[in-house]
């Protein structure tokens, strides 16, 4: 004796919306994926073809001054990029740095005009390395804060992002 799975409640959800169960439970997992990627994904990364920055932020100065920005550069294309310039909406432009400990144990710190991206490369700005700094003639920025900022590239084209002002250090 077989027994049947007919139910008359899915012949109406299928008459209904044209789809089977599984394909509506498919379609529903589908979108609830999409939203949680969504979720983590929308405020940490901005992407232009090939390249992404991630977990961008500026530490907001302590003392009304120049602020830091820092942010992780990934080249997911199999092409070398340059990031050449940083701008906020403001027009105010963010100077490319580089701190480094000299030969006498002193921090430093160097301009850099360009930042070479190799293919697959992972290039990170943070603290006591790459930054970009926000000069101090900048609207003053406190944490909690957000500035547009965008980041133009030699081959990609730009990309442009809302960035999280964090507490000093933070």
């Amino acid at each position: 004796m077989s027994t049947s799975t007919h139910s008359p409640r899915r012949d109406q959800f299928s008459a209904r919306t044209g789809w089977s169960q599984a394909g509506f439970a498919g379609r529903i997992q589908a979108a609830l994926t999409g939203l949680l990627c969504l979720g983590i994904v929308g405020c940490v990364a901005e992407e232009s073809p090939g390249l992404v920055i991630e977990e961008a932020y500026v530490s907001a100065p302590v003392v009304v001054g120049p602020a830091a920005l820092y942010f992780t550069l990934r080249n997911a294309t199999t092409v070398a990029d340059t990031l050449l310039t940083i701008h906020t909406s403001a027009g105010v432009s963010i100077s490319l740095h580089e701190s480094a400990i000299d030969t006498q144990g002193r921090m430093g710190m160097s301009p850099r005009e360009r930042i070479y991206v190799a293919p697959g490369q992972i290039v990170i700005f943070a603290p006591g390395g790459l930054h970009g700094m926000i000069p101090g003639t900048a609207p003053v920025l406190r944490a909690g804060d957000s500035l547009s900022v965008e980041f133009r590239f030699s081959l990609a084209p730009p990309i442009v992002m809302t960035v999280p002002v964090r507490p000093p250090g933070g």
